[in-house]
């Protein structure tokens, strides 16, 4: 049996996104021991509950490494909770496997990095929303590490690409007051909200965003941590926004199908997966890989086993780099009032991870190391910097309401001494027989007394029990001729009164009765303290020195920090400020004294103490409490000191590097004016070889139009209409990218298949294996990303015989039926594999005379107009239905008509073709 731990908040604001993450590593776990175990031994999960607070997450990871002795963790979601249990894993030796999106600016040997770095998620969010939705941004975040990160990063690029930050707002996790900020968000008119918040503050926040009448066609909203499971709780509010991942439950494929069914099939139909969730899931399998090839649960051998590690997960193919993180797709999908996402926007590729920003392979800036160094010390004050303001923030509320305490209780005591004044004790003179004599009062709230009270006696007028405790205490006073006092209750109606008397001699024989009602005063006595026990509670756990000094100096009282050793309460009361604190301090601070009692007003002063040789920074806070004295309250800010240096060290250094960065940008443009020389050279080649108008005219039994237009940058789209043997070959097909290196790869293909046609292949798998292995020696040797999209018509005597994946294959019947033939499942795109064999598959098709079938590249349905609105395939439809009867060149000219109709002025960003096929 081996241990690892599960960390994260099961309670909270978090819990709302990493409960799944929990349910995501138990499936992992239990697959794993179902199929063996790791090295032969079952996986015992250790579960621990982060509670949505760093210090709870720092509690239970010192339990899990200390006491449960786990190989390895598995957990975390906010940076907060990371950076917090850090230094344990790293002081444990032992690794934690992180496994969600965050800031970067971070490399622990002790951590593997699941999630996606800014530059996978962010970068490429930021840059879509300028290219469709404007340059006016306004950011709203968490308050903690990540946000403040992220926020600094989309300045930055939003600088570089002329946008613009209309406004920004932090709130605390958790935070649901949301209307104030989206009337302020109204107010700055931006053309985007993009939204760092974490956990269940999104619940309140869409919904705030709906009912304050925002619209995502008006008023889009791109998230970062806003997934499936969030969805559930919020997805009519959220539809129509957007968010970035790597990884949506939405995906195609059989591997994230797999996943999906498994995960619904353990937890319920109605659960979900999302980016989190899978790389959760992920993490496990890859650390059950690392410790397998390594033979061994030691951490130096499992992280060294674990580099360059491949992983099929439900995203994809995934390696783990060197730098611990792993290469990612960057996937934005738009939120759907099912919970799900439509993918509008997915990377040409893996995304490498550049946690640092990209300094990192920079290797021409001069002390590079030092800036990686003066990075990650910015962003760990900054994280610091945010737990110190929250501790202020909990620090100001606590004083705010102790002051409010002690004016109410300062009220209470005016109230107090306002209503004795104005009291009437209640006076009766008595004989020795408990007779009354005189009464010189008749307040009516004491006894209702009335003047038929005199000649009688207070067994006539009493209750028994209070009648002899009356006669007893006359009696004693008689006897002792001394004042007796006493307390007793009475009832007054239906309620019971307490009152304190005093009965005195006048002579031998009678005496002076002199009650007061205390029910009021013993009632305030006991608030009065229980609220000073209060106070004193508070004033016990904050974490500063309060003192209560007179106007002369003169220390009243003094309330040390739990852990204050250097001083005792009875050695500092009625000691004077000049002989406990330095000269030239206790002046300083007697100046604000006597400022605060003179003008009734908060004064804060700031001041350095040598303390044993150690040069210690202080805050002083001086607040008026009385007439002549004040609270004083010190704070240790000599670790805010030393962080707001260090942050003036980081953003020099900053501002060095992105003045580097700016250097490079002028090296980019002298490249961009080789680029577009190689982009015309691109362009004629791709129209030379093109079939001519004479050779599609000598088909027989098809009636043949094709049209390809470049982009203003290539976008390697490829067709060739053949005529062999009595068989006509078609090929339609897209590269990936733009420019030189995309036409070379069409020019390949375009060779390739007529060298092969022209040499009898007639096995469609081997022609199509053979073209991939050609383009996958020749990209690998340009060391180039690129690969395409290649489908092959064989037509004969009525017959298309398909295979090939790329764009579906329409077929319009001459009675205006439509058939969508997706090729899918009928091949893989050339380059990626060196061997697509397993995937190439056929399929037939039968035409009769006047069907209609037509090819066409992404060019064609991803067109977009000014209003940002894609041509998309329904209008595709709609356009060759309409014109199934004309020929085959009136169907391509009425395509292409109605396509730069729907353009317009608008650029033409990719390339443009149609191939239109008409049975004779």
């Amino acid at each position: 049996m081996v241990r690892v731990g599960i960390l994260h908040s099961l309670t909270g604001s978090m819990a709302i996104s990493e409960h799944s993450l929990v349910d995501a590593v138990l499936m992992a776990i239990a697959e794993i021991s179902e199929a063996g175990g790791v090295l032969g031994q079952i996986i015992e999960p250790v579960i621990e509950d982060g509670a949505s607070e760093s210090q709870e997450f720092v509690r239970k990871a010192e339990k899990l490494l200390q006491q449960d002795q786990v190989v390895t963790m598995f957990g975390c979601w906010t940076s907060a909770s990371r950076k917090a249990i850090v230094p344990l894993v790293e002081a444990a030796n032992s690794l934690l496997w992180y496994p969600v999106q965050y800031e970067g600016l971070e490399a622990s040997k002790n951590v593997f990095y699941f999630g996606c770095c800014p530059n996978q998620q962010v970068e490429p969010a930021v840059a879509w929303l300028l290219r469709h939705h404007g340059d006016r941004f306004y950011l709203l975040g968490s308050n903690y590490v990540f946000p403040r990160t992220i926020h600094k990063m989309i300045h930055s690029q939003l600088q570089q690409a002329g946008g613009t930050v209309v406004g920004e707002t932090y709130v605390p996790l958790g935070s649901k007051a949301f209307e104030p900020i989206l009337q302020e968000i109204l107010q700055a008119k931006p053309d985007v909200i993009f939204n760092t918040l974490n956990g269940d503050s999104n619940l309140a926040f869409y919904r705030a965003y709906r009912e304050a009448g925002c619209a995502p066609e008006t008023l889009p909203v791109m998230a970062v941590s806003v997934a499936e499971p969030e969805l559930q709780s919020m997805a009519i509010d959220a539809a129509g926004t957007y968010a970035s991942w790597s990884y949506f439950q939405s995906l195609p494929g059989t591997q994230n199908q797999q996943f999906v069914t498994a995960f619904r099939a353990r937890y319920g139909h109605d659960r979900v997966t999302s980016d989190p969730i899978a790389a959760a899931y992920s993490q496990v399998h890859a650390w059950k890989q690392a410790v397998e090839t390594a033979q061994s649960f030691a951490t130096a051998a499992v992280r060294q086993a674990a580099y360059g590690q491949l992983l099929e997960t439900p995203g994809g193919q995934i390696q783990i780099e060197r730098n611990h993180h792993v290469q990612k797709s960057c996937l934005i999908g738009k939120v759907l009032t099912s919970g799900q996402f439509e993918v509008v926007y997915q990377s040409d590729r893996p995304i490498p991870p550049l946690p640092w920003l990209g300094v990192e392979h920079c290797t021409d800036i001069p002390n590079q190391t030092l800036v990686i160094d003066l990075l990650a010390e910015g962003v760990q004050s900054n994280h610091y910097l945010c737990e110190l303001e929250q501790q202020s923030h909990t620090l100001e509320a606590t004083l705010a309401q102790l002051q409010q305490e002690t004016q109410e209780r300062q009220q209470a005591e005016a109230e107090l001494r306002t209503m004795f004044t104005a009291m009437d004790d209640f006076v009766s003179i008595f004989d020795q027989q408990g007779r009354y004599l005189k009464i010189l009062s008749t307040d009516s709230s004491l006894y209702n007394p009335d003047l038929e009270r005199i000649g009688k006696t207070v067994d006539e007028i009493l209750p028994p029990e209070q009648a002899a405790l009356h006669l007893s205490c006359i009696q004693q006073a008689l006897r002792t001729q001394q004042t007796v006092s006493l307390d007793y209750h009475l009832m007054m109606g239906h309620e019971q009164r307490r009152y304190s008397a005093k009965v005195s001699p006048l002579s031998d024989t009678t005496v002076i009765w002199v009650a007061r009602d205390i029910s009021d005063l013993e009632r305030a006595t006991l608030e009065l303290q229980q609220t000073e026990a209060r106070n004193r509670a508070l004033l016990e756990v904050i974490p500063d020195l309060i003192m209560r000094i007179n106007r002369e100096g003169t220390y009243l009282d003094f309330v040390p920090p739990t852990n204050f050793t250097m001083i005792g309460k009875e050695d500092l009361i009625g000691k004077s400020e000049y002989e406990v604190m330095p000269p030239e301090i206790s002046q300083q601070r007697m100046h604000y004294i006597h400022k605060a009692l003179d003008t009734r007003e908060l004064q804060i002063f700031e001041y350095s103490l040598n303390i044993d040789g150690t040069l210690s920074h202080e805050e002083a806070r001086i607040i008026p409490c009385g007439p002549d004295e004040v609270l004083v309250i010190v704070r240790d800010i000599s670790d805010r000191k030393r962080m707001e240096a260090e942050r003036n060290q980081a953003e020099a250094a900053l501002a060095l590097a992105h003045a580097e960065i700016l250097a490079l940008n002028e090296q980019l443009k002298a490249e961009n004016l080789r680029m577009s020389a190689e982009l015309e050279v691109s362009r004629r080649l791709q129209q030379m070889v093109l079939p001519k108008e004479s050779e599609l005219n000598a088909i027989d039994q098809l009636d043949i139009a094709g049209f390809m237009e470049p982009a203003d940058e290539v976008g390697g789209d490829y067709y060739d209409v053949l005529q062999q043997n009595g068989r006509i070959q078609i090929g339609i097909g897209d590269v990936t990218g733009h420019g030189l290196e995309s036409g070379v790869v069409m020019l390949m293909v375009q060779a390739s298949v007529r060298a092969l046609i022209a040499n009898g292949e007639t096995d469609r798998t081997k022609l199509l294996n053979t073209v991939n292995r050609i383009i996958y020696d020749n990209t690998k040797r340009m060391r180039s990303p690129r690969n395409m999209t290649l489908a092959l018509l064989e037509y004969e005597s009525g017959v298309l015989r398909l295979t090939g994946q790329h764009e579906e294959l329409i077929i319009v019947r001459q009675n205006g039926d439509i058939e969508k033939i997706d090729t899918l499942e009928l091949g893989f795109p050339l380059g990626l594999e060196l061997d697509i064999t397993r995937f190439v598959a056929e399929k037939k098709v039968f035409l009769n005379s006047g069907d209609v079938a037509v090819l066409y590249t992404d060019g064609i349905t991803e067109a977009m107009n000014f209003s940002k609105e894609q041509y998309g395939l329904e209008r595709l439809y709609q356009v060759i239905q309409e014109h199934r009867d004309c020929a085959s060149e009136v169907i391509r000219k009425a395509i292409i008509k109605d396509l730069m109709t729907h353009i317009g002025e608008q650029k033409v960003f990719d390339d443009i073709t149609v191939v239109v096929l008409k049975q004779k």
